[in-house]
């Protein structure tokens, strides 16, 4: 290799070093933050506050597998995982299965859940996947528009949580296993949406 090419070579291994630091450093960051603000007893008064600053959840059209519109107004009322995924990312494969059997569970008290994939490769290589994993909850495609919506996507999976009353109150970046999800459920889907 020439100079000039090893210097190329060196300054993209670096800048792909950079962004994925970024990326999985600052969601790990956000959650490890949020979990300890719930944990300490003399930051709960914090908290509460807090849920009266919640932002509300951009609302968004999409077509899902079928050709139908879905939006999340759609699901006015209930608690709902707006998840951005992909078929060929890893952990995004290994939350699917979390995602299923919690819809199962939750579906009928409240619980949505809406898939938004960002696969390039078409929607026939999302239907695969979504049959093939039995995929049990609408899934949708992504549009920049609602990427940009949601403040940008910097890694996948992302999975904003909206309560009852449309607002955002947690953000996952990266999959945080699925207990994780399960408290989410278990703080926000009896809450009344008032």
């Amino acid at each position: 290799m020439r100079k000039n090419e090893m210097k190329k070579m060196i300054g993209l291994i670096s800048s792909a070093l950079v962004v994925s630091v970024i990326v999985f450093g600052c969601g790990k960051n956000e959650n490890k933050a949020a979990k300890t603000a719930v944990e300490q007893p003399g930051v709960q008064p914090v908290a509460e506050r807090q849920q009266r600053n919640y932002t509300k959840a951009p609302d968004f059209t999409l077509k899902d597998l079928n050709g139908k519109n879905v939006s999340l107004s759609d699901y006015a009322g209930k608690l709902v995982f707006v998840n951005f995924w992909a078929t060929w990312c890893p952990p995004c494969r290994a939350e699917i299965p979390g995602f299923i059997r919690m819809y199962d569970k939750y579906k009928d008290q409240g619980l949505e859940i809406i898939g938004i994939s960002t696969d390039r490769n078409g929607i026939d290589v999302v239907k695969r996947f979504v049959d093939a994993n039995k995929v049990n909850y609408p899934i949708v495609m992504y549009n920049v528009e609602v990427i940009q919506k949601y403040g940008g996507i910097t890694g996948i999976p992302t999975t904003f949580v909206v309560n009852r009353k449309g607002e955002v109150v947690n953000k996952f970046v990266g999959f945080p296993g699925e207990p994780a999800f399960e408290n989410e459920i278990q703080k926000w889907l009896y809450k009344k949406a008032s």
